[in-house]
């Protein structure tokens, strides 16, 4: 269905965006176009004019007109994706280009850095030759991966869309998957893009407005550029189709720094690094982005945007909380139209009439603030005169980003004496036993517990009468964080020590148990407790339930989250996320872990080693449209399945092509990892009995009905009804020690 019109400016507003677009038509700049203005909370404006088409039929242009976005692909799917990889630690903007793409050192380009190519300085040709692309792909590239600079790496600046067609190769280098399919679906599907993407489907097509010929016809639908066209139609400097609603969308997110709708793409800062000016003489350049120059439209200084060869453009003014997207195209019918001066009548007319309008309405919120937090408003002052031995790694932040342990430190109240990591260390990046070290910023000592022991010793909590834990915990039972504070607990409580647990939201809602509960006689250090395998609780929660069931003598004290709801997500909290682990790098990935971390332990990859791990299951020897039609049939609610290939960097088929499924949360109440893991699960038994290692998945799971289930064949249905009667006993138990 198709959005009504939006007009919000003042009446004499509109009537010069009107007359713009009036006079451009008939002068035969263009056929006709599609305007959208808007800020951060929503659109001001959307109005097509004239006519998509005028050969061989004329076609009124819609709001909802396709287009061929032309270098517009170059910010909203290259320069994006890149800055993806930028945020999950893949990737560095300051990484040279050759460390991922093989070839591209040759011809004295070995220095050149991801961030000099962004910003059009790397030193590559405008262009080369159509003829480099005559014969295939794989041979274009290998003579633009040879070709020589023209120019020293950071010395000037040289548009080239060579530069972005490295990058786009970038991009699937280091994902494991290509530029289209990551954009889709790390970018477009999390923000609503559903008409944005490369070689648009026949539905797509068929609204799509023509800029070019082929074999004498016009041809809706076909990317307009001819190297990109030569590159089977994706490439990272051109050929990505779109709407002017989409890329309102994608600007509004840009304009809240990276997230949208409770859906986070980009880190704030990363949105910020963008748009900051780069080296190189000549034009003013960003990461991906032209930056504003002083007769751009009034826009104010910290203003970026782009335009595209088809006549089309998108400026971007976070200081006015402005954008303007502008879509036509230019090249139909004759190959002659000009639309600049009309596109920067239209961006002049938003910015006067943004400055007649009210400003846009805060909507008042109540702030979730962690234990952390609230310890810290209250000055600290359960912790007043303590010794304190500090269980934490790097997502012991406060609200503001400042670590607990320097908030800690800077107590006039407290004394720090020891900090104590948990698996992957402080920084919370480490593989496998972490040794003893100092933090590097307060010199206070560190001891692991993921290393020659996993619990404080009496010699640990020699001086300490408090140990304080600040951790995030991801709300999945074999996730070690828990393990830890367990011990921890049974280590306060033999030296006599008092135990604070400054709680946190749990990232995947708290609303709901899941799945089996743990054997009894399974305890070891991933399964610390009778858990099912999506626990619904804070940590603090299940400290108050492990000291009562235990039966420990310890004075625990946990220090409640404040405005937080059990059915919030973390990314709906205001609270930094910070990456809990390697391959934990949003709440997204979080929600997938109960349901795809099981499979782990069996001879499948999950995506450790891409830019997905924990989104993706696959395997060199998985019929991968099986597989995807199998866990389709299940009809499962609130996610998505896509069939999709992939090339895992490490861990389970390391640098083997893998073909499996791509799984994407899509309605966030509705999904159940629990029952997804038994869909997959039964959906690899069933298609490949002789290969998959059906035993191993017990290991995470630890539920022998589950085990004898699946044996037997039951189908994911019947498997739940294996746990049925344990989860509801959890549910009861767990009733009396919830907080929130």
């Amino acid at each position: 269905m198709r959005a009504s019109p939006v007009a919000r400016l003042r009446v004499e507003h509109q009537d010069v965006i009107d007359l713009a677009a009036a006079e451009g038509i008939r002068s035969g700049a263009m056929p006709g176009c599609v305007v959208v203005i808007g800020r951060a909370s929503g659109t001001l404006f959307r109005r097509a004019y004239g006519a998509r088409s005028v050969e061989p039929k004329v076609e009124p242009m819609e709001p909802d007109t396709v287009f061929d976005v032309a270098s517009l692909t170059k910010p909203l799917a290259t320069t994006t994706s890149l800055a993806v990889l930028v945020d999950r630690r893949l990737l560095s903007f300051d990484d040279r280009v050759s460390k991922h793409v093989a070839g591209f050192a040759a011809a004295g380009k070995q220095e050149i850095m991801v961030r000099q190519l962004l910003a059009h300085s790397g030193g590559l040709a405008a262009a080369n030759p159509l003829s480099d692309y005559a014969d295939g792909r794989s041979n274009a590239l290998s003579r633009i991966y040879r070709s020589r600079p023209v120019s020293k790496p950071g010395a000037r600046v040289v548009y080239s869309d060579l530069g972005f067609i490295v990058l786009g190769e970038l991009v699937g280098k280091v994902s494991g998957t290509s530029l289209g399919m990551f954009a889709h679906d790390h970018v477009f599907s999390p923000l609503g893009m559903s008409d944005t993407t490369f070689r648009p489907p026949a539905a797509l097509a068929a609204r799509a407005a023509p800029t070019r010929k082929l074999d004498g016809s016009w041809q809706p639908g076909t990317v307009h550029d001819p190297r990109a066209l030569a590159l089977d139609g994706e490439a990272g400097h051109a050929g990505l189709f779109s709407t002017a609603d989409d890329i309102a969308r994608f600007s509004r997110m840009m304009l809240r720094e990276g997230e949208l709708d409770g859906v986070r793409v980009l880190r704030r800062e990363t949105v910020q690094k963008l748009a900051e000016p780069q080296p190189g003489r000549g034009e003013r350049r960003g990461l991906g982005w032209k930056l504003v120059h002083k007769s751009a439209s009034g826009f104010s200084a910290t203003s970026y945007g782009h335009s595209g060869f088809t006549g089309t453009s998108l400026w971007i003014d976070p200081e006015r909380d402005l954008f303007v997207v502008f879509l036509s195209n230019r090249h139909h019918p004759n190959d002659r139209g000009n639309v600049h001066p009309f596109a920067t009548r239209i961006r002049r007319a938003a910015v006067q009439a943004l400055a007649t309008l009210p400003p846009a309405p805060v909507q008042p919120k109540v702030p979730v603030l962690s234990g952390l937090d609230v310890l810290a408003r209250d000055g600290y002052s359960r912790l007043a005169g303590a010794r304190v031995g500090l269980i934490t790694n790097t997502t012991g932040r406060a609200r503001d980003g400042r670590r607990t342990i320097d908030s800690l430190v800077r107590s006039a109240n407290v004394k720090l004496v020891r900090i104590f990591a948990p698996e992957h260390g402080l920084g919370g990046r480490g593989a496998g036993r972490q040794s003893d070290s100092r933090d590097a910023v307060t010199g206070v000592p560190i001891v692991s517990l993921y290393g020659k022991v996993d619990r404080p010793s009496k010699a640990h909590l020699n001086g300490i009468d408090t140990l304080v834990f600040d951790v995030q915990d991801i709300g999945t039972r074999f996730y070690t964080y828990l393990s830890t504070m367990h011990r921890a607990l049974e280590a306060a409580s033999a030296a006599g020590a008092r135990f604070v647990v400054l709680d946190r939201p749990n990232p995947i809602s708290a609303l709901r148990a899941e799945g089996p509960v743990v054997d009894v006689g399974r305890d070891s250090f991933v399964h610390h407790f009778r858990l099912p395998l999506r626990h619904g609780m804070t940590a603090g929660e299940i400290a108050r339930m492990i000291v009562a069931e235990r039966k420990l003598p310890v004075n625990l004290e946990v220090v409640r989250v404040e405005g937080w709801r059990r059915a919030q997500y973390f990314d709906e909290t205001g609270l930094p996320w910070v990456d809990p682990s390697p391959n934990i790098r949003s709440v997204a990935q979080a929600l997938l872990y109960p349901a795809i971390g099981p499979l782990e332990t069996t001879n499948v990859s999950v995506g450790r080693g891409t830019a997905m791990p924990f989104e993706v299951v696959g395997a060199p020897w998985i019929d991968a449209s099986r597989l995807t039609d199998l866990v389709k049939q299940a009809s499962l609610p609130g996610v998505e399945v896509q069939q999709t290939v992939f090339t895992p960097k490490e861990s389970t088929h390391s640098n083997k092509r893998c073909e499996g499924i791509r799984l994407r949360v899509t309605e966030r109440p509705v999904f159940e990892p629990a029952r997804l893991a038994m869909v997959l699960a039964s959906a690899l038994r069933d298609l490949h009995p002789s290969v998959w290692q059906l035993d191993r998945v017990d290991v995470l799971l630890a539920s022998r009905a589950v085990l004898d289930s699946l044996k037997k064949g039951s189908s994911a249905d019947e498997i739940r009804s294996a746990w049925q009667t344990e989860l509801l006993a959890f549910r009861a138990r767990r009733e009396k020690y919830l907080l929130y």
